[in-house]
């Protein structure tokens, strides 16, 4: 099998699938994250941030909270990550955060993925695929 390509050096699936290569990968509705019943919150200094990016910073802030990446929290929160703020190529500004001591607390969700055999098993006499 091989993966066909348009003029724009775009593989054909990009276009078959085109709705899910659009948008920034937000799922519908919402999700409680559910934590390991003895965990104990951390709250992470804020880092140093330099003078000269904070109008840059600000404005990336306002545009991801209208993009509803992210929500703004107002009062005291039981986990707070500190964030690193990198300039892109672009020059626009990526804000990273590090949840380390959140993902050590999730209580992981057990979801077993079917395996190719169990999936083509079920596709057995099937006339029509549908996509």
């Amino acid at each position: 099998m091989s993966v066909q390509e348009d003029k724009n050096n775009e593989p054909l699936f990009i276009k078959d699938y085109e709705d899910v290569f659009k948008g920034l990968g937000c799922l519908q509705g919402k999700y409680t994250i559910r934590l390991k019943q003895n965990s104990v919150p951390v709250v992470h200094a804020p880092r140093k941030l330099p003078f000269a990016i904070r109008d840059e910073f600000k404005r990336k802030l306002d545009e991801m909270e209208s993009q509803q990446i992210i929500s703004k929290v107002v009062g005291p929160s039981d986990w707070v990550n500190s964030i690193t703020i990198v300039k892109k190529a672009n020059g626009d500004l990526r804000i990273c955060l590090d949840p380390k001591e959140l993902n050590n607390a999730i209580r992981r969700e057990h979801f077993r993925l079917p395996t190719l055999d169990e999936i083509v098993s079920k596709l057995s006499g099937a006339k029509y695929l549908v996509h």
